[in-house]
């Protein structure tokens, strides 16, 4: 398994933001490993994680929902 951790503290998200991408794989095997996408953020009290799996990686598969829901906490808490 391999894990990477990337901030994510631009483009409209809060400063407590970080993706996560796991990629696993058989030891020996030749078909595709399974990568996992996760971006986790806190946007005041709240956390999301919101996360997608599939054989390749996906960067920005998740961002688009994420940020809408930060957009709708943010409201929800006066923020």
């Amino acid at each position: 398994m391999t894990i990477r951790y990337e901030d994510l503290d631009t483009a409209g998200f809060p400063e407590d933001t970080l993706r996560i991408q796991m990629t696993m794989t058989d030891a020996g095997s030749t078909g595709p490993a399974e990568v996992i996408d996760r971006i986790v953020t806190r946007v005041g009290g709240c956390i999301t994680d919101v996360g997608a799996t599939g054989t390749e990686p996906c960067p920005g598969i998740s961002e688009t929902p994420v940020l809408r829901q930060i957009d709708r906490l943010r409201a929800a808490q006066g923020l």
